[in-house]
């Protein structure tokens, strides 16, 4: 007897080749020069600043008034109200 065609396809069809490991090796390829590439970083654009011709250092001091949550003014830690204000300010 004469082997039917559906059988000798079957015959022929049996050795496949397995591509499961070359599909994980392409993976594993992948994955390492993705680890392994160099990650550029970006460089910014380059500005000139302007520079000063003369620096001008001011003599002034610095004035701390301290206000409550009451109205009460403080100045060096010493309640001076209101009206001390003006005269503290007028002596510096």
């Amino acid at each position: 007897m004469s082997k039917s065609w559906e059988s000798e396809l079957e015959e022929e069809s049996g050795d496949t080749i397995n591509i499961s490991p070359l599909i994980d090796i392409v993976f594993i390829l992948l994955l390492f020069f993705i680890v392994t590439s160099v990650f550029v970083q970006e460089t910014g654009v380059e500005v000139e600043r302007p520079k000063s011709s003369q620096a001008v250092i001011l003599d002034r001091e610095s004035i701390y008034l301290a206000v409550s949550q009451d109205m009460k003014v403080f100045y060096g830690g010493s309640e001076i109200g209101l009206q001390g204000v003006t005269p503290t300010l007028e002596r510096l």
